[in-house]
């Protein structure tokens, strides 16, 4: 597993498919989550939803891991529901 620098310098590297894309951004998620960031942990899990054309199941679950973490239910549900129309 990658520390966040190196995460946030892959992201800004060019060369990147956009499944990368959305692994690296799910990954740099993880990384502030266990730091408790849990704002920019969302941030980071919500740009993997909207770099490809149609979001990756694995990135609206992240979401809703996120919002299941902070007691948000009915935000969760939404999220996993998307994860599970994708």
């Amino acid at each position: 597993m990658y520390t966040r620098e190196e995460l946030l310098q892959k992201i800004q590297e060019n060369d990147k498919t956009q499944d990368e894309m959305v692994t690296l951004f799910i990954e740099l998620s993880y990384t502030f989550d266990k730091e408790e960031e849990y704002g920019e942990a969302l941030k980071y899990a919500s740009l993997a939803t909207i770099v490809s054309d149609v979001p990756r199941a694995d990135a609206c679950c992240r979401i809703g891991d996120l919002y299941a973490i902070n007691r948000q239910t009915k935000w969760a549900k939404m999220w996993y529901t998307n994860s599970i129309q994708n």
